[in-house]
């Protein structure tokens, strides 16, 4: 369905709605239609396709909520989520990390959810890449281009280990050493595996419906179910499900529920608000770098010195309006466009230990207060330095550190706990206290990760299909 054909209008019920149309949404509603139930989708983004996704980069912004451009409370930071049906799926890395050992025993401890520490995680990440369901490569050595190249070359000159980085793709003309950089506005080769190529095509092959262009104002719990209150291209519509699985991520499921009141009963809503900050650096070589060109990412650090610090750093290309924002030319974008090919960029990307807070405002929006803490300016600082080290063991003639700092993985907020005091969601997946609202997204983080949270999101939006299915199995019994 391409972008200029309506989705349909909201129905006036539904036996389950999912609240959301990203990772976790699309893996809960393929579980669940396949399982036989009559399922919803309701996104906020609209819908788009392979052949008609935006074009220039400029217009990229129409992916995004806010078109991109959502700050900070104190405008420092630049938070990015997809909006659109695919979620962020469509426009991220596809990268895919498993939840590192020290993060799934410190959320053990956290939560007192003792399935979270004891490598269940770990188990449910390697079924899903065994089962076949999305493809998934590691990026090898042959396509590391120009900029790898000398991020690689740059790291070994220091002593560090570097690795390959695990992508959910297939066939991608990275292989015929084509231009991929633009996979970031959406994949018009249908090779990145967002949800919108892999469960939701799936689901909707099996019932799912989905409708785009929908904003979830509220929600109220009954005896007899849910009541929803929505706007759907500015028209007001009330939608009464069985049940409901939010799923519309940090920001999008934290505020609907605040919204709804739950605040007063669940005073950890909101809390726990976790983005691993992230900062820009690149570099001039002498000689052209193409770092646009084949895999635009495919390197990352594999150095323990760097995990004990707090930070990862990534080779990543820039795209040309990023990078006019990056260098302190002229001001205008055109300054930095002559030389673009001789431009190598990295990213540092820390693990913040200091929560911010998601807040609603009295018009219904978000407003998100979080701040670098001294401990994250350290960290930040000593990813510069490292990546400043990289660039200059291969051979860089210029180095220079973007201004702001950004955000592709907004956490928490809704955090998985078996305390109600201190948590929002318990372990079977439902708000504490409701019997009908689950949640199965990245909101249910307890603080932040430390590594890539698609694959984690993943395994949580699996466990909760498991626990849906097993909570009705047991109603029905």
């Amino acid at each position: 369905m391409t972008n200029d054909m309506r989705s349909g209008e909201v129905p006036k019920s539904a036996e389950i709605v999912i609240v959301g149309g990203g990772l976790s949404g699309g893996l809960v509603a393929e579980r669940l239609v396949n399982a036989g139930f009559q399922c919803v989708m309701l996104e906020a983004g609209r819908r788009w396709s392979a052949v008609d996704f935006p074009l220039p980069e400029l217009l990229q912004g129409q992916l995004f909520w806010n078109n991109g451009m959502e700050f900070t409370d104190d405008g420092r930071m630049v938070v990015l989520r997809g909006k659109c049906v695919g979620g962020s799926s469509v426009v991220n890395q596809a990268l895919l990390d498993t939840a590192p050992e020290q993060t799934q025993e410190r959320w053990a401890a956290r939560t007192g959810i003792e399935w979270l520490g004891d490598g269940t995680l770990s188990q449910v990440a390697s079924a899903l890449l065994d089962s076949g369901r999305f493809a998934h490569t590691v990026i090898p050595h042959a396509a590391n281009n120009g900029n790898a190249q000398r991020f690689v070359a740059g790291m070994q000159a220091n002593g560090w280990q570097a690795r390959q980085l695990h992508r959910a793709q297939g066939d991608c003309r990275w292989q015929e050493g084509g231009n991929c950089i633009e996979c970031l506005g959406g994949c018009p080769r249908r090779s990145k595996q967002s949800a919108l190529e892999t469960t939701i095509a799936r689901a909707e092959a099996g019932g799912l419906r989905v409708v785009s262009e929908v904003d979830v104002d509220r929600l109220r719990e009954t005896a007899g179910g849910i009541t929803l209150s929505v706007r759907h291209r500015d028209r007001r519509r009330e939608l009464r499900a069985r049940s409901v699985v939010l799923a519309a991520g940090a920001i999008g499921t934290t505020a609907i529920l605040l919204r709804s009141g739950y605040r007063s009963a669940l005073p950890a809503l909101g809390q726990q608000f976790f983005v691993h900050p992230q900062f820009n650096s690149v570099a001039r070589y002498d000689t052209p770098v193409d770092g646009h060109v084949g895999a635009f990412q495919s390197v990352a650090s594999d150095e323990p010195r760097f995990a004990a610090q707090g930070f990862k750093l990534e080779c990543i290309a820039l795209p040309r309006s990023v990078m006019a924002l990056t260098l302190p030319r002229s001001g205008q974008p055109e300054g930095c466009l002559p030389d673009y090919r001789h431009w190598a960029g990295a990213e540092a990307s820390i693990r913040d230990t200091e929560p911010g807070r998601i807040v609603v405002t009295a018009r219904g929006g978000t407003r998100l207060v979080k701040r670098l803490s001294p401990a994250d300016v350290a960290k930040r600082d000593a990813a510069r330095k490292a990546i400043a080290d990289i660039f200059r063991a291969a051979g860089a003639r210029e180095i220079v550190h973007g201004w702001a700092s950004l955000s592709v993985h907004p956490m928490g907020g809704a955090a998985l706990g078996t305390d109600r005091r201190t948590s929002v969601v318990g372990p079977d997946f439902r708000l504490h206290g409701a019997r009908r609202i689950h949640v199965c997204d990245v909101s249910l983080f307890p603080d932040a990760i430390g590594c890539n949270p698609g694959l984690t999101v993943m395994c949580l939006a699996e466990r909760a299909a498991d626990e849906f299915l097993a909570q009705d199995r047991r109603a029905h019994a």
